[in-house]
């Protein structure tokens, strides 16, 4: 053990620079991941169809299609210079921004002091974190969103350093290419350059004269946004249409916050609590919540990195190069507070909302390992704790590192079967009836609604005509059963592990 592990840190250590060999193994996961039969998510056939309206009819069409489609011009840019299918340019467009994501992670913790060996744990904890693995078949926009954050935080630890203006600039552009994937970057435009006021240093004359660049490029932004507004008469309204939404939870947030919280609590007051309890709904709901924000925190963070950022906050692991850390802290209290006004407001909250805070508490990961593995290196002879705990830590590292090379078939590749099937099955002017938009993408049709579980809506198929039924394993009797009183026979079944079902149905002849 104690070889290869000491061989293993020596041969990284030689290496140049970690980040090319990272960029190249996030291709390469990234390719696999792609390659396995799985579908992405419906999302993602938004975004193609809005990169298609792009394409074939400019931008207007494209936001009649999806409202914020920069992620989806960039997807029919890309696939102009490349001649490539939009769903493969989407993919490869995301395996480039997954690859910016790995190398601005590990330039981060350059920034930071890393020696080469903390490098090299960096890239192999956020290449394998099994949450960022999960989205690699996606179409979408996050990577970019992530990718360009972790950029502009690179340039703004730069700036607070030194109050270059390039570093300004550089935070301008990328927080706002973020803003362009996603509107929550309006968030850390206008707040993260508040962290320039705790500044060391510098009077308080020059902190607020280092305000003055980012903020100014902020101001610039809007500018330019609204002259492009004015140019566009008569056409959809174009970026500030968004800020607009950023501008109304500046101001309205906490009221809305407020309001459904006051809705729920009034629910749980009429159905689900004695009138004795009334007075706590709201204090039920509000807690509830809070117990769901830490459970997906934990699942989407993962337990082990869990307990290695609590051990390296706990042992102060992390070093502060020149108050870089401020910096760290502003963004992952805001990429915190983002998903949480969310909860509070839509009572929703995806892994996906949490990653941004995720990726940025994943920096004191590696330092936790490497401070482990010196404890290890240098552990008293018989035996003791460490001798244990850091074999089995680097054990499971390692397993994880490894099942990113050999990621399993997709739970929803029974999805992907069924609509190869269908497409290959079905005579042209047959016409498709499904509740599942995948299955009419891969089916390549166009589709009418229908589920046979919704008693109010009815078919209006004919002969030739085919149904295809994504069933959960709960409904799957009641499918049947009902199926079967309407003289509905499926000729097809394709399902998963999990037992959930895609069933197909053709119509026969009267």
């Amino acid at each position: 053990m104690d070889r290869f592990v000491q061989g293993s840190v020596a041969f990284f250590r030689r290496m140049e620079d970690v980040r090319l060999l990272a960029a190249v193994i996030a291709l390469v996961v990234v390719f696999i991941a792609v390659n396995k039969p799985n579908t992405f998510n419906n999302d993602g056939i938004l975004y193609l169809e809005a990169a298609e309206a792009f394409a074939d009819k400019g931008l207007d069409e494209a936001m009649s299609v999806y409202r914020w489609p920069f992620y989806s011009i960039a997807i029919a840019l890309v696939g102009k210079l490349t001649h490539l299918p939009m769903e493969l340019t989407a993919h490869a467009l995301n395996a480039l921004l997954c690859a910016v994501v790995v190398t601005s992670f590990i330039t981060i913790l350059k920034e930071m002091g890393a020696s080469k060996s903390v490098q090299v744990l960096g890239a192999i904890i956020v290449l394998s974190h099994p949450r960022l693995q999960h989205y690699h078949h996606y179409i979408s926009r996050d990577y970019g969103y992530w990718a360009f954050l972790l950029l502009s935080l690179v340039q703004m630890m730069r700036y607070y350093h030194q109050l270059y203006f390039r570093h300004a600039l550089g935070w301008g552009f990328f927080i706002t290419m973020a803003a362009l994937f996603r509107p929550e970057g309006f968030v850390l435009m206008f707040f993260s350059p508040l962290v320039l006021l705790f500044r060391t240093g510098t009077g308080a004359w020059g902190r607020l004269g280092g305000l003055l660049k980012p903020y100014g490029l902020f101001l610039v932004f809007i500018l330019l946004g609204g002259i492009w507004e004015l140019t566009r008469v008569g056409a959809p309204p174009f970026p500030l249409s968004r800020f607009g939404e950023f501008l109304k939870q500046l101001t309205n947030g906490l009221a809305m916050v407020n309001e459904n919280l006051n809705a729920k609590a009034a629910i749980a007051t009429g159905q689900l609590l004695p009138p004795y309890l009334t007075k706590f709904s709201r204090i039920m709901i509000i807690s509830g919540l809070a117990g769901i924000f830490f459970y997906q925190f934990i699942t989407a963070l993962y337990p082990l990195h869990v307990l290695l950022l609590g051990y390296g906050i706990g042992k102060a692991v992390f070093p502060d190069a020149g108050g870089s850390k401020k910096v760290i802290y502003v963004y992952v209290l805001l990429s915190l507070v983002i998903p949480a006004v969310y909860l509070y407001q839509k009572f929703i909250l995806s892994h996906r909302f949490l990653m941004p805070a995720i990726l940025l508490l994943l920096l004191w990961v590696p330092f936790s390992v490497h401070h482990i593995f010196q404890l290890w290196q240098n552990r008293p002879k018989g035996f003791s704790r460490i001798k244990i705990i850091f074999p089995l830590m680097a054990a499971w590292l390692l397993v994880m590192f490894v099942y990113i090379l050999i990621p399993p078939r997709g739970l929803d590749s029974y999805i992907l079967d069924a609509g190869t099937w269908l497409k290959t099955h079905m005579p042209p002017d047959a016409s498709l009836y499904t509740n599942e938009v995948k299955l009419a993408y891969y089916a390549k049709r166009k589709y009418k609604q229908f589920d046979v579980l919704e008693k109010s809506k009815k078919g209006s198929w004919g002969p030739g005509d085919y149904i295809a039924l994504k069933v959960y394993p709960k409904d799957y009797e009641n499918v049947r059963s009902r199926l079967a009183a309407a003289n509905l026979t499926p000729i097809k079944t394709m399902k998963n592990k999990e037992g959930r079902r895609v069933v197909i149905v053709k119509i026969a002849n009267p």
